[in-house]
């Protein structure tokens, strides 16, 4: 596995850790559920999913009122969504 590093130059960067009491297989269920994410998440009001669930697959989200474009480029299942 190639260790994927942040761009931090990028126009926005975050991240959030979480302790769910969930198996890890249900939490990436829920992760890689993308349009489904507005449900869980009220920050995102909208996204979508740019083909299918897998690396290079790009999708556009609105959260807090900013557009933004992201792309999967690593998927590990259940380990792994970068």
């Amino acid at each position: 596995m190639v260790q994927v590093e942040i761009n931090e130059k990028a126009p926005a960067v975050g991240s959030a850790e979480a302790l769910v009491k969930a198996s890890i297989e249900t939490v990436w269920d829920v992760l890689s559920d993308f349009e489904s994410w507005p449900n869980w998440n009220k920050s995102v009001s909208k996204i979508e999913l740019k083909g299918d669930v897998k690396a290079g697959t790009s999708f556009v989200w609105v959260a807090g009122g900013s557009r933004m474009i992201s792309k999967l480029e690593e998927l590990d299942r259940p380990e792994r969504m970068v």
